[in-house]
């Protein structure tokens, strides 16, 4: 599915959303799955179009960019030790103090929306958010997804 590379860093140090996001964009460039300029438009989609969320007590964040730009739908999972802010998708004037971002490449215009709609899903359930937040490997993190049937 969208997590089959297996690409995830967990409680990654990072300053800001752009280190963040450099960091998923960068495993997602190393495994072939977006083109050089994903994280550059992005950054750029991230300006306009911000992916902060507040859902229940956790700050979350789901960056992505045009289908365009990607060459494999994959999803690359970053879990911080510290969280940073991101700029929250309904009132880009609020901060969103993220934990846990999600970096979005899909292929398929199409597939974003169900992507997000799954990971929205998921990140309403608490149990989930803090399964997530203790997370530290591939297994683990493995098993939470499809658990909640994103993977």
């Amino acid at each position: 599915m969208f997590f089959d590379d297996k690409l995830a860093a967990f409680h990654a140090s990072a300053r800001n959303a752009q280190d963040v996001i450099h960091i998923g964009s960068q495993l997602l460039l190393d495994a072939g799955d977006v083109k050089p300029d994903f994280e550059e438009n992005i950054l750029k989609r991230e300006q306009d179009y911000p992916t902060g969320l507040e859902i229940g007590y956790t700050g979350v964040a789901i960056p992505h960019t045009d289908s365009r730009f990607v060459n494999k739908s994959q999803i690359a999972f970053v879990s911080l030790k510290k969280p940073v802010v991101f700029r929250y998708m309904i009132d880009r004037d609020k901060a969103v103090q993220a934990i846990l971002v999600f970096i979005i490449a899909m292929s398929q215009p199409h597939e974003q929306a169900d992507a997000l709609g799954d990971l929205v899903g998921m990140l309403s359930n608490q149990k989930a958010v803090k399964c997530l937040q203790a997370c530290t490997s591939m297994e683990m993190l493995e098993a939470i997804l499809t658990e909640n049937h994103i993977c």
